[in-house]
């Protein structure tokens, strides 16, 4: 039988510098409630504030008060969570406490809360709702702090919200319903009945004109489109990612490690004979010893 510790955080009575990696510490905001214990409450309303960033005046403004744990409004907003939720100001929150401030996140945010263990899975995670926004929240030492990015914390290019998936490629991620898998979009395209429209120079088919001019976007970030990206192998028709073509082997062949060359299964191959390199074929000269 084993024991596990479920999560708990305290007022602070020290404050922790991340600074093991200057990504992850510019990817969080660290709650400083040395004289209190509602540092969940208080990453989480910090979370719901960034979670609704725009480039108004007002949001920079609430913004650069809410951040901060020495102002009265990161404070005051705490203690309103904490009311809604019907959890006391003295209480040191766990799981059954992360479900309480999720009912009354509810239906417009998901709370997240990620462990200090690298690759370990979410302590909490509420549900997904339609065009709802994630609140991030990282848990260690005892202690809760915001996270504003999530890619930045996790060290990844990309994060899937549906799956808990960071990744750095995204061709690599596929199948998981958030997202197109003809144009790799964020949203999955709609099959409207439309003729399939295939590309010229991809060579790949699409479910609509929408998600064929989407694949030649730029999406995001990225520096390529998804056309310049994946293609489909004229042979074999698999799709392989463009940069890694003269790797692919197609179907019903293999790579021998002997000869190095793309052979049938049923290929048997002996030791090769040397050849010797062109510098050893070079003529060499004649030495006397007097």
């Amino acid at each position: 039988m084993t024991h596990v510790s479920l999560p708990q955080g305290t007022g602070r009575k020290k404050v922790l510098l991340v600074n093991n990696l200057r990504t992850m510490k510019r990817s969080l905001v660290q709650i400083n409630n040395s004289q209190d214990q509602m540092c969940l409450a208080r990453a989480i309303v910090v979370g719901r504030t960034y979670a609704n960033k725009n480039n108004t005046v007002e949001w920079k403004r609430a913004w650069k008060t809410i951040q901060r744990s020495d102002r009265a409004k990161q404070r005051s907003e705490a203690e309103l969570l904490l009311q809604q939720a019907g959890i006391s100001k003295d209480t040191s929150c766990g799981i059954p406490e992360m479900q309480q401030f999720q009912d009354v996140l509810a239906p417009c945010y998901t709370l997240k809360v990620h462990p200090q263990e690298v690759r370990s899975p979410l302590l909490f995670r509420g549900p997904d709702f339609k065009d709802g926004k994630y609140i991030h929240v990282y848990h260690h030492d005892e202690h809760f702090d915001t996270i504003t990015s999530i890619t930045g914390f996790l060290g990844y290019g990309y994060y899937c919200e549906k799956c808990d998936y960071g990744y750095n490629n995204r061709e690599h991620h596929k199948n998981c319903g958030s997202k197109c898998e003809g144009c790799l979009a964020s949203h999955p395209c709609l099959d409207q009945g439309q003729e399939r429209v295939h590309c010229p120079i991809c060579r790949r088919t699409f479910i609509s004109s929408t998600c064929y001019q989407q694949h030649l976007k730029l999406q995001d970030s990225q520096k390529k489109s998804t056309c310049q990206l994946l293609s489909l192998c004229p042979t074999c028709g698999q799709s392989i990612r463009t940069n890694n073509a003269k790797f692919h082997v197609c179907r019903g062949k293999k790579r021998c490690h002997i000869c190095c060359q793309i052979v049938d299964l049923e290929h048997k191959c002996f030791i090769q004979t040397y050849q010797p390199r062109p510098e050893e074929t070079q003529k060499k000269g004649n030495f006397y010893l007097f």
